[in-house]
């Protein structure tokens, strides 16, 4: 049985292929107690898989104030989650090729350090609140956490972000086929803000085969 389905397979396939060749070897007599044997070479090819990926086209985010147990204002970001999924039919590495300020809005950002900030000393998230006018519409640092890291395969080491400032290409990490997982949005920036401004900032994800 397992021979007549093997040869069905070959005949169907040639019909609906007809531009593959079949070699067919002179025909071979053998009179004798060992039978005969013969080679068939089979000549396989395959087709690259096409790399499948939903992610948003853009995301807008808000920068807000309130002011904590002790009365000081600190900023909060509003945005909402960056969702990735996987729809190929095998895991994907996920790289950050570049995240950085782009021109486009009112202003252009100056993406830094979260604690390295031109002319002042930054030891906590607190310490933005120090920055002019001037220097809050100037400076600022973004970075991606994970929702839920248990969604990755072999993600960017435990405590490590996806920084604005850095400009070599950043891991995010693996996602198995079928998985959807969100980033987070988070930022550090000044406080004093006279008017109501824009910006823009540029994320650009690479996406290979694992």
């Amino acid at each position: 049985m397992k021979k007549k389905f093997i040869v069905f397979v070959l005949l169907i396939a040639l019909l609906c292929v007809p531009t593959f060749t079949t070699a067919f070897a002179a025909d071979q007599f053998h009179n004798g107690s060992n039978g005969l044997q013969e080679p068939i070479t089979l000549n396989g090819s395959t087709q690259p898989l096409q790399i499948s990926i939903t992610h948003p086209v853009e995301v807008d985010y808000a920068l807000a104030f309130t002011s904590n147990s002790y009365g000081k204002m600190f900023s909060s970001m509003q945005s909402p989650d960056i969702t990735v999924t996987n729809n190929t039919a095998a895991p994907v590495k996920i790289n950050v090729l570049t995240f950085q300020s782009q021109p486009g809005g009112d202003v252009q950002f100056t993406d830094v350090p979260w604690n390295s900030v031109p002319g002042y000393t930054i030891n906590q998230q607190m310490d933005w609140t120090k920055l002019t006018a001037a220097d809050s519409e100037k400076y600022i640092c973004l970075y991606l956490d994970f929702k839920n890291r248990s969604d990755w395969v072999n993600p960017m080491p435990l405590g490590s972000y996806i920084y604005s400032y850095v400009t070599s290409p950043q891991l995010l990490g693996t996602l198995n086929s079928g998985i959807s997982s969100s980033l987070k949005l988070v930022s550090y920036n000044g406080s004093a803000f006279k008017r109501a401004i824009t910006a823009k900032h540029s994320l650009v994800l690479q996406f290979n085969l694992a």
